[in-house]
């Protein structure tokens, strides 16, 4: 077997570019994170995905919470997101506070809107190699035939 030398710079631009032009035939795609408290790893973490949201036209959301936040205060902002129509998916970066329990926020988390694949519908999904649901969206929905990000495919009314 002979060993392919790729150029992962160039991977990335066109990988970046198709996603571009994915974004620009769906219209308005709205990506939001959640960041509770200052773990400066977790805070570099969320701000490469603001870049690059940025680079390929989908609108970012931060919403940050203290590191004092109750669990209370997490959930009730993912059950916003959840039923936010401007939000089309959402992350909640871990680690969290010790006074919040991870895995009940990652319950909370609607599948549909699951941008990690965290909740458990769709960590056990994906296992499965089906999809928990189908991913709705203003122009249309989103569907997947296989548990892999290249085989979604926009699909338009």
């Amino acid at each position: 077997m002979t060993a392919i030398l790729m150029n992962g710079s160039e991977l990335a631009a066109r990988v970046r570019a198709q996603v571009a032009e994915e974004v620009r035939e769906l219209g308005h795609v709205a990506l939001a994170t959640v960041l509770v408290g200052d773990d400066p790893a977790s805070e570099v973490y969320v701000g490469y995905k603001h870049k690059d949201c940025g680079e390929v036209g989908i609108e970012s959301i931060d919403h940050r919470l203290p590191d004092g936040a109750s669990e209370e205060q997490v959930l009730t902002l993912v059950r916003e997101l959840n039923v936010d129509e401007n939000v089309d998916g959402f992350i909640v970066q871990s680690p969290v506070p010790a006074q919040i329990s991870e895995p009940r926020v990652m319950e909370a988390i609607d599948p549909i809107k699951d941008v990690d694949g965290f909740s458990p519908s769709t960590s056990a999904a994906s296992g499965s190699g089906a999809r928990a649901t189908s991913r709705p969206h203003r122009s249309g929905s989103w569907r997947c035939s296989a548990p892999t990000t290249s085989s979604w495919k926009a699909q338009t009314p």
